[in-house]
């Protein structure tokens, strides 16, 4: 049991760490369209307390996609969730993610 546990356990760090290249990129601004209002989630049980929960959030896809909250593991030590944000960047607005920093 305490096997496969660390077996899911690794398999999911591993997917986390793949996944947390990706939100960190900047999407092209959509315009001054900001998303809307984060969605109302219910939060369910911890599953391991080494688990953290990572809030749900808007991504620009071309149009605003809600991207649900889940449990997992913190990609490293100390790593700190950002929110999603608008930064000035070589002249334009981006959209930065939200992501693990």
């Amino acid at each position: 049991m305490k096997k496969l546990f660390s077996t899911k356990l690794v398999s999911i760090a591993a997917g986390l760490a793949l996944f947390a290249g990706c939100v960190t990129e900047e999407a092209p601004a959509p315009g001054p369209e900001n998303p809307p209002p984060p969605e109302t989630e219910v939060i369910p049980p911890q599953p391991d307390v080494m688990f953290v929960w990572t809030p749900g959030y808007w991504d620009w896809q071309g149009r605003w996609i809600w991207r649900r909250g889940y449990w997992g593991p913190r990609p490293h030590p100390g790593a700190v969730w950002v929110q999603g944000h608008w930064m000035h960047r070589q002249h334009r607005d981006v959209w930065v993610r939200p992501h693990w920093q």
